[in-house]
Parts: structure tokens; sequence; C-alpha cells
């Protein structure tokens, strides 16, 4: 059998196992999808026929969401190999985050945006790694590129804001709840959380947009009972700006 005929015939056998890995993969049935994508890393090694770019980015991040990010960096490093793209650097750069990898994180993550410099989630991720190494005006910077991109990623955004917190910067803070609470769905408790920092920052006319609204939104006695405990400080900051 000739060399392309060969070829042929292990990209018919292969097929089956791609297809069932997307749907399962699709279907969120994460250990599933591994078990269908794994053999084609396999045979397509054996047959120097690299699989399709989907199939690595596929099975690395059923990995991730399954915990297991060693093994989803394995995977990205195999498909560095075969396709060095943003998006392979990207999961590399993610995948060594979850490791605590964090110069290495950075390293790759700097690959990602210098190959797609507007790619939002890169610049987020690298924003977070920013914020670990202790550079925060950096980070800001990074979270500012990231969203002019259209970073919409709530729990990146999410996890900004408490890096920012903890490291004191209240603006940065601002800037990431704000993203979050104009994403269409977006937590009551997030509305709750910017409008009691815009009340520490005295900015009561935009804590009472966002008060009502997570009024409007609130839809567990919890939440009510959240809204309710900020409104006696919202009106004693109010009737304090009129006396002033």
């Amino acid at each position: 059998m000739c060399v392309s005929a060969q070829a042929s015939t292990h990209e018919s056998d292969m097929r089956p196992h791609a297809l069932r890995g997307e749907v399962l993969y699709t279907a969120g049935r994460w250990r599933e999808a591994i078990e269908a994508y794994s053999p084609l890393l396999q045979a397509s090694a054996a047959a120097a026929t690299p699989p399709p770019l989907t199939t690595f980015l596929h099975l690395a991040s059923a990995y991730q969401q399954l915990g297991k990010p060693q093994y989803a960096l394995d995977v990205y490093l195999q498909a560095c190999v075969q396709q060095p793209c943003a998006s392979v650097w990207l999961g590399v750069g993610k995948a060594r985050m979850e490791l605590g990898e964090t110069a290495a994180a950075e390293a790759a993550l700097s690959k990602a945006v210098a190959l797609d410099p507007e790619s939002p989630v890169g610049w987020g991720h690298l924003a977070t790694v920013a914020l670990k190494l202790g550079r925060v005006q950096e980070a800001g910077a990074a979270l500012s590129t990231a969203l002019r991109f259209g970073l919409r990623d709530v729990g990146t955004l999410q996890h900004l804001a408490r890096g920012f917190s903890a490291a004191g910067s209240v603006a940065d803070v601002r800037v990431c709840l704000e993203a979050v609470v104009a994403i269409p769905g977006s937590a009551v408790t997030t509305r709750i959380a910017l409008a009691e920092l815009l009340m520490n920052e005295h900015d009561v006319a935009a804590a009472r947009l966002h008060l009502e609204a997570a009024a409007r939104a609130a839809a567990t006695d919890e939440e009510v009972a959240a809204v309710h405990a900020l409104v006696p400080r919202l009106i004693d900051l109010q009737m304090q700006l009129r006396t002033c």
C-alpha cells in the first residue's frame, strides 16, 4: 500500500473517534471525551500524521475541567510541536498558572499575545500573573487592554477583582466589577459588592443606581437581605452630602 493510501486509511479509522470525542466534549462529559480523544494522539504519533488542533485543545481542556493541569500541560506541549499558535500558548500559560509556575506562565502568555495581540483572555491572564508577581500597575494596564479587546469572562474578572482588592488597588477593583455587571446575567452579589465599593468612595449616585438594580434583580432571601442591609448607609451618605 502506498503512503498516501495508508494516510487515507488512518484518517478514516480515526474519524469516528474524533467525532465521538467532539460530541462528548460538547456535552461536558470530560472523562469520556478524554477516553475518546487519547487514542487519536497515540495513533497519530505512530502514523506520523498529527490530528487536528481541536483534538489537542479539547483534550487538554477536558483535563483542566477535571482539575488535572499537568496532564493538560503535557497535551498543550505536544500541540506546540505541531502548531505553536496563540491558542496553544494560551493553554500552556493557563495550565502553568494552575500549577503555580508563574514565571513560566508569563512567558507562555507573552508568546500568546505576541501571536494574537487582540486576545482579551490572553491579556486577562497576563493581568492575573502580574498581580501574583506584585506588579500591580502592570496588571492594571493589562486589564485595560483586555477590556479594550472585549474581555467578558466573569470568572477571570472576579478573580482579578479579588486580586486587586488584596493589593489595595480600589480603582482597578471598580473597573473589574463594572465590567462584570455590564455582562448580561451577572450575579446580584456583584452589583451589591460594587454598590458597597462606590459608597466607600462616596460616589452616592452610582452606588444608588447599582443598589436599585440589585434590588430589582434579587431573587433569594439572602440577596434581598444584602440589599436592605446597605440601604440605611446609602441614606446616611445622601443626607451627609445634602448638608455639606
